[in-house]
């Protein structure tokens, strides 16, 4: 019996996020930065990954821990805007407390 294999690789350097109440839409794109134009209306669809809450939730954590781990195995830190970190460290803050009342 053959396997159907649906495994595929993208890059994406761009991405939008759009929810409802039943799902997450992550929205992968590709766009050219090298060009004046700051409009990501120009950017090229790579491809859409839709999940429930809960599992974008769980990525969202998955990520952040493996993304900590980098860095440390690393010694460095991936630089951010100054709003993007500040979100970040509100997350593990609460990803803390919510670790220290378990």
């Amino acid at each position: 019996m053959e396997e159907n294999n649906l495994s595929r690789e993208f890059y994406s350097n761009l991405v939008e996020v759009s929810t409802s109440l039943f799902d997450v839409t992550l929205q992968f794109k590709l766009r050219n930065f090298s060009k004046a134009d700051e409009d990501t209306k120009n950017a090229i669809d790579v491809c859409n990954v839709r999940m429930s809450p809960q599992h974008a939730k769980a990525l969202m954590v998955i990520l952040l821990k493996h993304i900590s781990n980098y860095e440390k195995d690393l010694k460095c830190e991936l630089p951010l805007s100054p709003d993007l970190q500040n979100m970040i460290d509100e997350i593990q803050k609460e990803e803390n407390n919510v670790e220290n009342n378990e």
